[in-house]
C-alpha cells in the first residue's frame, strides 16, 4: 500500500492546486445552472478522463482545486484541465445568454484578442503540491476560503465545496478523493 508521503514525491504522481477566476470577476456562480455546469464537466472528467478530486471550493467569482490524474500523467492532466475550463466557459456563456442576460455585457472583451467574449480569466495558475504540508495547506486554504470571505463563519456551512460534503449529502457533486 502507498502512504500519502509516497503519492506527493512520485515522479509519476503529483497534485496541482488550480484557481480559475472569471472574467471581470463576474459573480455567476451565485447561481445554480453554472455550478451544475461546472459541476456536471467535472464529473465527465472524472468518469472518462482520469480526474481526481482532493478538494474544492466554488466562489461567487472563482473556484479552486486540488487535482491529480489517477495514473501521474502530467499531460492528459493538463488537457483535462484544458478541456474542462473550455468547455465549461462555452456553456456557461451559454446560460447567460439564455438565462442571466443581466451578465452578458460583462463577458465582452476589448477586442484585441481573438475573442469578443471570455469567460474565465486567462491560464489556470497551477501550483504543484510538493509536500504533504503543503497539499494540507492547500486544502485549508480552499476550505477556508468562503469563511475569509465573509461568506460564511464556518467552512462547513458553505454549500458549495468539498468540505461541506464531509457533513452532508451531497449527491450531485462530483466524488472527492481527499487523500
Amino acid at each position: 500500500m502507498t502512504s500519502n508521503k509516497d503519492f506527493f514525491f512520485s515522479e509519476n504522481n503529483f497534485c496541482l492546486f488550480l484557481t480559475f477566476s472569471t472574467f471581470n470577476r463576474i459573480d455567476i456562480f451565485n447561481h445554480e445552472q453554472p455550478r451544475k455546469v461546472f459541476y456536471e464537466s467535472l464529473k465527465f472528467c472524472q468518469r472518462t478522463k482520469s480526474l481526481i478530486l482532493h478538494a474544492y471550493v466554488i466562489m461567487p467569482d472563482h473556484i479552486h482545486m486540488l487535482v491529480s490524474d489517477n495514473d501521474g500523467d502530467a499531460n492528459r492532466l493538463r488537457k483535462t484541465i484544458n478541456s474542462l475550463r473550455n468547455f465549461t466557459g462555452r456553456n456557461i456563456l451559454k446560460t447567460i445568454d439564455t438565462l442571466l442576460p443581466q451578465y452578458k455585457d460583462r463577458t465582452i472583451t476589448d477586442g484585441k484578442g481573438d475573442r469578443k467574449r471570455m469567460f474565465w480569466i486567462p491560464g489556470w495558475h497551477p501550483v504543484m503540491i510538493a509536500s504533504e504540508k503543503f497539499y494540507y495547506q492547500k486544502m485549508n486554504y480552499i476550505h477556508n476560503n468562503p469563511v475569509q470571505a465573509g461568506l460564511v463563519s464556518k467552512a462547513e456551512d458553505w454549500p458549495h465545496s468539498s468540505f461541506f460534503c464531509l457533513y452532508h449529502d451531497c449527491p450531485d457533486s462530483p466524488m472527492v478523493n481527499l487523500f
